[in-house]
């Protein structure tokens, strides 16, 4: 995890993208790897990669697991019963594939 919070999903750097929509037709750009580009800086990664990126830490970040476990208020006694449930799935399948 990198540390994202819940503000800072949107605080990517989308500069590429909008320099890609502002130039229409630009001669096939050769493929950067990390350690290429200026002295100490990195290369500029396509839409997509930033993207891939993007949405990748939001999944490790399990920021949308959260939002949606929050979306509506739980009860103290229906947690307890769901995590309940829950152990008793877990002993059952320990005891199924013999741990």
């Amino acid at each position: 995890m990198r540390g994202l919070t819940l503000t800072g999903i949107f605080c990517y750097n989308f500069q590429a993208m909008d320099e890609k929509v502002e130039q229409t037709e630009q001669p096939e750009r050769p493929r950067y790897s990390r350690r290429d580009g200026e002295e100490g800086g990195r290369a500029p990664m396509s839409v997509e990669v930033m993207l891939r990126r993007f949405f990748r830490d939001v999944q490790q970040s399990e920021i949308m697991t959260e939002i949606k476990k929050r979306r509506f208020f739980e009860k103290k006694a229906s947690r307890n019963k769901r995590r309940a449930v829950a152990q008793v799935r877990a002993v059952r399948r320990k005891t199924k594939r013999g741990y």
